[in-house]
């Protein structure tokens, strides 16, 4: 095993939970769970004392590979879910963290890339790795992307199956609108944060963190909605 790979392997774990925690749209973080647990278990295959001391190289490759895949996944995830104007406003405006997660985003990608060049260094030592060839870094690969992606496209597929949006984001926008009047009449919005309270058989008490944004006037502005529902 290359000796600074458990190291960065340490580093890229801590840099993504840092950027999935502050990303621009967290109403996401329930997937972040799939995406942050692909890369412990990756680090934890790489890391079990056994393995390092009876390394086995596909499990190596496959890890390495599969942190690479999640890390590049969540990046692309990421400009699925959030519209590029509405990062660029954040990012000239120094809001939500942007301009921060998007240098750790990169600083991320650049370790990411390392430990795989690290891991295919590696491969000399280890003859068995060649004989199976690239089956360990495609396997590892696709696993992290998918489970990245699934960030992004797991609520973008979702209205298209049901034919509606989720209702509770339809309503918050709604009322989001409602609440900044007329003025702001061609804003766009996006949902970053929905909390329930639930007083079991009483009520529903949902408050949202809600981004009005104009791409064209470069306007940006966080609105919070809270209202009640009936409970079913």
């Amino acid at each position: 095993m290359p000796p600074h790979l458990p190291l960065v392997l340490f580093v890229i774990f801590a840099l993504e939970c840092f950027i999935v925690l502050h990303t621009i749209a967290p109403v996401t973080a329930p997937w972040a769970t799939l995406v942050l647990g692909g890369l412990a278990t990756s680090a934890i295959a790489v890391l079990n004392p056994l393995a390092v001391k009876t390394p086995k190289p596909w499990v190596l490759a496959w890890s390495v590979a599969e942190v690479a895949g999640v890390v590049f996944g969540e990046a692309i995830a990421y400009f699925m879910a959030v519209p590029w104007e509405l990062s660029w406003i954040c990012f000239t405006r120094s809001q939500h963290h942007v301009e921060a997660t998007m240098v750790l985003r990169l600083v991320a990608i650049g370790l990411a890339t390392a430990a795989w060049r690290m891991t295919r260094r590696s491969e000399g030592a280890w003859p068995s790795t060649a004989s199976r060839g690239r089956a360990p870094y495609a396997g590892g690969l696709a696993l992290g992307l998918m489970a990245a992606l699934l960030v992004a496209i797991v609520p973008a597929v979702f209205p298209v199956i049901t034919g509606h949006r989720p209702s509770l984001e339809v309503e918050a926008e709604s009322r989001a609108a409602a609440q900044l009047g007329p003025d702001y009449a061609g804003y766009r919005y996006l949902v970053r944060r929905l909390d329930q309270v639930f007083r079991r058989n009483v009520s529903v008490t949902i408050e949202a963190s809600v981004i009005a944004y104009d791409a064209e006037l470069g306007d940006l502005h966080d609105v919070t909605v809270t209202w009640k529902e009936p409970w079913d």
